[in-house]
C-alpha cells in the first residue's frame, strides 16, 4: 500500500518510534524515560514523521492518479 512503501522510506528508529506509539500502545512518557530524551522532542519528532508520512502520501496518491 501507499501507507506502506512511504514507512518504509523512514529510518528504523523512526519506524520503531511510530510502531511504539501507535502499534503498541506506548504512552510517550515511557518511551521519553526509556529513551532519556524529552517527551516535547518526541512530540515534536513525531510532527515532524506526521508530516513527512502525509507529504509522501499525498505525492505517492497523486502520481497514481496521473498514471493510473
Amino acid at each position: 500500500t501507499v501507507g506502506a512503501a512511504c514507512l518504509n522510506t523512514l529510518k528504523k528508529t523512526d519506524r520503531e518510534l511510530l510502531q511504539a506509539v501507535y502499534e503498541h500502545a506506548k504512552p510517550v512518557e515511557e518511551i521519553a524515560k526509556s529513551t532519556g530524551k524529552a517527551m516535547q522532542t518526541l512530540y515534536n519528532h513525531l510532527s515532524i514523521l506526521h508530516r513527512g508520512l502525509l507529504d509522501c502520501i499525498e505525492k505517492r496518491l497523486s502520481t497514481e492518479e496521473v498514471t493510473g
